[in-house]
């Protein structure tokens, strides 16, 4: 079964996008998007009257059909509750095929639409709609909108991995080996003392939600997340030694979603320093634990860093940004380790006498 998305009352001239394949309209006889595969897809546009700006919406194409109307004061599209008929003779003639994609589907294998209802009631955002997260630590700061229009990804604070309650040497242990606050993510829930119903790898859902809503929309929420994400499944060597499984798809995700973006997305993405540290403690991880048997995952990803980035994880030196002057630098493992250590995620140390 396919899908047909049939746009009413079009902008003359704005950006379209429909998944990975992007278009720029310079016509108001433009009606949509006709054979679309069956799942879940993402619009996003932007009308150029605010620069920088993009919206996005997600649809179930499992539906025959979905109808928007462009709404001039709102400048954005929005549900028609009326019928057109994609037959129509000044429709059909103005719907555009579907690009067939193999990628697509590598991107969002683990999204589901009870996860978009979850984390995106409205199925809409922009490229400026915050998470619940953000929007509580920045509350003084940020406009003040409706709950339900936020993004309300699962809370992470990777700086807090321990239990409530946990012993000095628990905290020293869970801040340096994520693995606790990993196995409470994987759990479903968002914190290591509480259980949850939710999928076992919805995390791994969110981490695809999170890259798209950032390569679409720029969306700064969800760079955030998708980081947060990272620094946890990257900083768990206990966990991943014990669950090979799901660091085998984190892996085919991370990889899928590198591979799959426009050459010039990571020089933006990667000035921000604790990204890029981040990145390397990925590298660094990933040749601490190569020998759980994840060789083709693993090999992929390797070629791919080596290809793209001429990163090679097995040599000896790391390089990365400074927080301080946003200078590269590149330093044997052993002392960038120690660098490492200082920053935003730098391990807690309880003195075992003091707390005694």
């Amino acid at each position: 079964m396919v899908c047909t998305l049939i746009l009413s009352s079009c902008p003359s001239s704005f950006q379209f996008s429909i998944d990975l394949h992007s278009w720029t309209i310079t016509s108001s006889r433009f009606k949509g998007i006709k054979n679309i595969p069956s799942g879940l897809h993402f619009i996003s546009y932007s009308s150029g009257e605010e620069a920088g700006l993009r919206s996005g919406v997600w649809i179930d194409a499992t539906k025959e059909k979905h109808i928007m109307a462009w709404d001039q004061e709102a400048q954005e599209f929005l549900a028609y509750n009326g019928d057109i008929s994609s037959d129509h003779p000044e429709v059909a003639p103005y719907l555009a095929p579907y690009p067939p994609s193999t990628v697509w589907p590598l991107l969002t294998s683990y999204i589901r639409s009870d996860l978009i209802d979850e984390i995106l009631p409205s199925w809409s955002m922009t490229s400026l709609t915050s998470s619940t997260t953000e929007a509580a630590q920045l509350s003084d700061r940020l406009p003040d909108h409706p709950e339900e229009t936020r993004i309300r990804y699962t809370s992470i604070r990777p700086s807090r991995s321990w239990k409530p309650g946990a012993t000095a040497s628990e905290i020293t242990r869970d801040s340096m080996d994520k693995s606790t606050l990993l196995a409470s993510l994987v759990n479903g829930s968002s914190s290591p003392e509480t259980n949850s119903s939710k999928d076992k790898l919805d995390i791994l859902g969110e981490m695809q939600l999170a890259f798209l809503h950032l390569l679409l929309l720029s969306n700064y929420s969800s760079l955030e997340h998708w980081k947060n994400i990272i620094h946890v499944s990257t900083f768990s060597q206990s966990y991943l030694l014990d669950n090979p499984e799901y660091f085998s798809e984190f892996i085919d995700i991370l990889t899928a979603q590198l591979k799959n973006t426009p050459e010039d997305f990571w020089v933006d993405i990667l000035t921000d320093s604790s990204l890029y540290t981040e990145q390397q403690s990925l590298h660094h991880n990933i040749s601490e634990i190569s020998h759980i048997g994840l060789d083709k995952s693993l090999q992929s990803l390797l070629d791919f860093l080596s290809e793209a980035y001429e990163i090679d994880v097995l040599d000896n030196r790391v390089t990365f940004l400074n927080d301080e002057d946003q200078e590269l630098v590149s330093l044997d493992a052993e002392d960038a380790e120690a660098w490492e250590e200082k920053g935003e995620y730098a391990p807690v140390v309880v003195n075992l006498e003091e707390s005694g």
